[in-house]
């Protein structure tokens, strides 16, 4: 047991947690067991290495930008991220990162819940004080979409769009920053409810949705058009993962964050997304 362990363990008896923590040089300070057996690593083998040897590139650069964040910033900052198993594969995950240390050596805890989807995500939130805790302090909006009849993504595009829009679907894992930004008091306004009153089917988010298709459904930064509590529209920049098995979506999930008049730039590799984005607004 590692004292990473140990710290976690208090919070966490039943051992669920996955944990690593991420120095300043982005290299792996201590990771947890239960992440080390979920990834199937030795953490000798892992410890001083790189964090690519844990996470992919974008979640590799989404940490580094936590380590060079302003320390007067809210300190605890969650996201989608895919993490490397030894084997090569990939896992799709929540993540709960939590800046502690120093201004100067600053170091990222990094907490996800087990699954291949992250779907025990919700649970094990509601049912461990320190995620949350965490969770709910966290500055990004979270949102997930349940599909109660899963998606066929063996399809064509245009019939995976419209099985997306036209199954049934519910929010859940919605936290309170995600009730937020649509000018609800809390969660509670989101959690179990019909997704389509906030996020309608429109030429916005058909072209939202085909990115998502078209990056594997892992993608950085698609814009969406997402309708406040009163109706007014606003345009959303998305981190989006999905949970997919056996040729079916069962969940699309991730965080999200408003577009800001003036303050978005359009990344080279989804230009043509974005601005089709901002070309079919009314």
């Amino acid at each position: 047991m590692t004292d990473l362990d140990v710290a976690v363990g208090l919070h966490d008896p039943a051992g669920k947690l996955l944990v690593d923590r991420i120095g300043a040089d982005a290299t792996v300070v201590a990771i947890g067991s239960a992440e080390a057996d979920a990834l199937g690593v030795v953490p000798a083998s892992v410890v001083g290495a790189g964090a690519g040897r844990l996470y992919d590139a974008a979640s590799l650069r989404r940490l580094h930008d936590m380590l060079a964040h302003d320390r007067h910033e809210p300190p605890a900052r969650a996201f989608p991220v895919t993490m490397l198993r030894g084997d090569g594969s990939r896992i799709e995950l929540m993540a709960i990162a939590v800046r502690g240390g120093t201004p100067d050596r600053p170091v990222l805890d990094v907490f996800k819940a087990p699954g291949p989807d992250g779907g025990e995500f919700l649970d094990l939130a509601e049912s461990n004080e320190i995620m949350r805790a965490i969770i709910q302090k966290a500055r990004e909006a979270i949102w997930c979409i349940r599909y109660d009849r899963p998606v066929d993504v063996t399809v064509s595009t245009d019939e995976i769009v419209d099985q997306i829009f036209e199954h049934p679907s519910v929010w859940c894992m919605c936290n309170t920053a995600m009730a937020r930004a649509y000018d609800l008091d809390d969660e509670t306004d989101l959690n179990g409810r019909n997704v389509r009153f906030h996020w309608p089917r429109n030429a916005v988010n058909e072209a939202f949705i085909r990115e998502v298709i078209a990056n594997g459904f892992q993608v950085e930064g698609a814009i969406s058009e997402d309708y406040r509590r009163d109706g007014t529209p606003v345009l959303m920049e998305n981190d989006v993962r999905a949970h997919i098995a056996d040729g079916r979506l069962h969940r699309l999930w991730g965080t999200l964050r408003e577009v800001k008049p003036g303050g978005f730039e359009v990344r080279r590799e989804r230009s043509d997304y974005a601005a089709l984005a901002f070309e079919l607004l009314p």
